[in-house]
């Protein structure tokens, strides 16, 4: 578990946010997918938030026990961690917010941030998205059923902000999601070969999602 101030020890860092409830196979292959195509990054960090200001917030379950899951998930990788710098701030995650902080930890850090493909469809949306942009380089893990729609947006993105920071990955998409997830176990069945070493354990032993 990275805290704030480890993160004075890297130059560059990848970070793939997001709320993980649960992780599945789909964020850590995003994850593996940057750090074969971005062969500078250091460390690998997923980094769950407090609570989103865009999304309704129930049936999320707790900060620590999503950590829990992210820890069993990527225990198993040295390139990956977890940090639990957004968990701890609380309140609602903005990620400018959070990038200004590493960066006054790290002036130097070099920062890449993960974004998945539906995300940068609306990533203009977002709360100084343009201050995103000149603190980090956005990695899209595009698809290529919407490779043509995602250079556009992008290129539109670009152009509003006069900033060239949002690159598109090579992404092979993986049949998860959180929301099937879910479902799944409410309905009283094993999504299990979705779901990373350890986290399902987790989500039973707490009787999570039920």
């Amino acid at each position: 578990m990275l805290n704030k101030n480890d993160f004075k020890a890297y130059s560059c860092i990848a970070l793939l946010g997001g709320t993980f409830n649960p992780v599945h196979k789909g964020h850590i292959a995003m994850a593996e997918c940057a750090l074969r195509q971005k062969k500078d990054i250091e460390k690998l960090v997923f980094m769950p938030n407090a609570k989103t200001y865009y999304k309704d917030g129930s049936g999320v379950v707790s900060g620590d026990l999503r950590l829990r899951m992210l820890d069993a998930a990527v225990g198993g990788n040295p390139a990956f961690d977890v940090t639990d710098i957004e968990v701890r701030r609380g309140g609602y995650t903005l990620t400018v917010d959070t990038l200004n902080e590493l960066k006054n930890i790290n002036p130097n850090l070099k920062i890449y941030f993960i974004i998945g493909a539906d995300s940068l469809f609306y990533f203009d949306k977002w709360v100084r998205y343009e201050e995103i942009l000149e603190l980090s380089n956005v990695l899209v893990a595009s698809r290529e059923s919407s490779r043509e729609e995602l250079e556009q947006k992008r290129d539109d993105i670009v152009k509003k902000s006069g900033l060239n920071s949002i690159e598109l990955l090579d992404f092979e998409e993986v049949d998860a999601s959180s929301t099937a997830i879910r479902a799944m176990i409410k309905q009283g069945e094993n999504p299990g070969d979705m779901l990373p070493d350890g986290v399902y354990d987790i989500i039973m032993e707490n009787g999570l999602y039920r």
